[in-house]
């Protein structure tokens, strides 16, 4: 394709295919899966999804600021408070989880250690494990669960408030800060809120945004009890397999056999992140050290020197 960019590969090597492979290596089904779900009560997640939705806002307005960091600023900021106000509280991240590696055990019987202790402190310790299971102070599984629920919520509601706050801020400065905004201005001219009341065809999307969320939750609902029964036909490393080798096909046919190296060499970069201790997201230097250069040369070096 004449006007395609090595960009595609370079994202999908480092975020999709070096993601399947860890996939492929670390999983060999997905988990089972309840097919009888309910959505969880709103009123426990309505205080961290207001307040996400505020920060991530104020985030959006900020220039160089996406929904990627503004869920980072929202989930150190829980964890700050959850440490300041539980001292029990056991920290959560949105890319892994609880930390730092609480995983509670449903069976005393496949604890370690057990067959050491003595008859008297056996008892005691199942008496422990018995009060665990009726107290949510103790039961890490519980709030295991509730932490997951909050971070779901804090994700959608990340997401949702940057959406909406670039598609206002394309309507006040006229600058597109998403690919979604970005066609929105290229597809008709925007007119500009200059004044108190924001214009007609804001207004328009706006509702047409909070109709479509609110159309796409009972839809969800249905889709994805039948999205589980379709996981459950597809074997997961089939599925992985498949999906790469899609990827791969379509780099070939935008980019060539260039295309195909930097999806190879991004995929080794990609590779590399999980297992020296750092998150994935630090590849997006690919992009951001080269916008700095630019910048920069275009700023402090008229000359032409860099």
């Amino acid at each position: 394709m004449p006007s395609a960019t090595l960009l595609f590969p370079g994202l999908a090597g480092l975020f999709g295919i070096a993601n399947l492979i860890d996939i492929y290596v670390t999983t060999s089904e997905i988990p089972p899966q309840e097919p009888n779900w309910e959505m969880p009560p709103m009123r426990p997640l309505a205080v961290p999804t207001f307040l996400s939705a505020v920060v991530s806002s104020v985030m959006a307005i900020l220039p160089g600021m996406t929904a990627a960091q503004a869920t980072v600023v929202v989930m150190s900021m829980r964890n700050f408070w959850g440490r300041l106000t539980d001292p029990n509280y056991i920290p959560a991240d949105f890319e892994h989880g609880t930390q730092p590696g609480f995983t509670p055990s449903t069976d005393s019987t496949d604890i370690e250690g057990l067959d050491e202790l003595s008859e008297e402190e056996r008892e005691l310790f199942e008496e422990v494990m018995s009060e665990a299971g009726v107290s949510p102070d103790l039961d890490l599984g519980g709030r295991n669960q509730q932490q997951d629920l909050e971070i779901i919520a804090i994700l959608s509601s990340v997401n949702t408030a940057v959406t909406v706050m670039v598609l206002g801020f394309l309507y006040m400065v006229g600058r597109p800060r998403s690919g979604a905004a970005l066609a929105l201005n290229m597809m008709y001219p925007i007119d500009m809120w200059n004044a108190i009341e924001p214009p007609a065809d804001f207004v328009r999307l706006l509702g047409i945004t909070i109709a479509s969320g609110l159309f796409a939750v009972p839809v969800m609902i249905k889709v994805g009890k039948g999205m589980l029964k379709v996981h459950e036909l597809v074997p997961l490393r089939t599925l992985v397999i498949s999906v790469t080798v899609f990827i791969a096909i379509l780099v070939w046919l935008s980019t060539g056999w260039i295309g195909l190296g930097v999806l190879i060499i991004g995929t080794a970069m990609g590779l590399m992140p999980p297992r020296i201790g750092i998150r994935r997201s630090h590849a997006m230097g690919i992009i951001l050290v080269p916008i700095m250069l630019y910048t920069f040369a275009r700023t402090f070096d008229g000359f032409g020197f860099i």
